[in-house]
């Protein structure tokens, strides 16, 4: 058995961050989560075959779904491993928690030693003095007060607790109906003060990603901060999608595959504005490949 037999799953935060997935994709998904969190390194191989296997998909049906998936994961290129934001703090939670549960125990348990001790003393004697003084009772006072806030007045005290930072990033975010400002304001509490900065960093970026992509929805802003979608936005050009170890996966499915998708990856190699780094081509990217758009088309 797993160390940690149960995975936290948050519903909200999870199809906030994965609508776009298809069947196949989802089931592949969860799969690989639930590998990694069974492994004590909370890490899958960098090994596509090994990927396959667990995620229960044939070597052709891996390749074709291989960068939506993996998309949400990140390559550590020293240990050769994949990880999950996200999942990682899930487990640093558990374990800590885990920790703290146990301590706790060894606490009442060290008292209730000490407290048996204590309540059977040898040589106690056999009746007490006839004048012994009756103890009286110390009074307990019980506080019986119930809070009468609404909840309307429970959300408006929530609201006066709105950092002036996370004021700043509401207001920049491009938010849209019905977007719950208090529901990202708690996942904003989750965040480090470094994640919480670049967060207020990555919106511009994300602006220009959904100015380019007008078909794209917005996330809810709980599903961006608790899915760590920041965290790929360094700069204008580049998106959640658009680093150089995604564009690494693409250009070695386009070169086995000689085929591109021009409509999830803009102008292949060789063509006016296409987006890939320029130091990630080869001589020859492009020559000959077929656009998978057309051919849909």
């Amino acid at each position: 058995m797993a160390q940690f037999p149960a995975l936290p799953l948050f519903t909200d935060a999870y199809l906030a961050d994965t609508r776009h997935l298809s069947a196949e994709q989802h089931g592949a998904y969860l799969l690989l989560l639930m590998e990694a969190w069974r492994r004590p390194s909370c890490a899958l191989p960098d090994d596509d075959d090994t990927l396959a296997r667990l995620a229960c998909l044939s070597s052709e049906r891996w390749a074709v779904n291989r960068d939506t998936v993996m998309a949400f994961w990140t390559l550590d290129g020293r240990k050769r491993e994949w990880t999950q934001a996200r999942l990682l703090d899930e487990r640093a939670y558990v374990v800590k928690k885990s920790q703290s549960q146990s301590d706790k125990a060894a606490k009442r348990w060290n008292r209730t030693k000490k407290a048996d001790a204590v309540a059977m003393p040898e040589g106690m004697p056999e009746a007490c003095p006839s004048d012994a003084p009756t103890p009286t009772p110390t009074p307990i006072k019980v506080d019986t007060s119930v809070s009468t806030l609404s909840d309307g007045q429970k959300r408006s005290k929530a609201r006066k607790a709105y950092t002036p930072e996370y004021e700043g990033f509401w207001a920049n975010y491009p938010s849209t109906q019905g977007m719950s400002k208090l529901d990202g304001f708690k996942a904003w509490q989750g965040l480090t003060a470094t994640q919480q900065a670049q967060a207020v960093a990555s919106i511009p970026a994300y602006k220009a990603l959904l100015a380019r992509t007008p078909d794209r929805k917005v996330k809810h802003v709980q599903g961006y901060l608790n899915g760590r979608m920041f965290e790929s936005f360094t700069g204008e050009t580049v998106t959640e999608l658009e680093t150089p170890e995604r564009w690494r996966m693409r250009l070695e499915h386009a070169r086995v595959n000689r085929m591109w998708h021009s409509q999830k990856w803009g102008p292949m190699p060789g063509q006016s504005g296409c987006r890939v780094p320029g130091d990630l081509l080869a001589d020859g990217d492009g020559a000959g490949w077929r656009d998978e758009a057309k051919k849909a088309a």
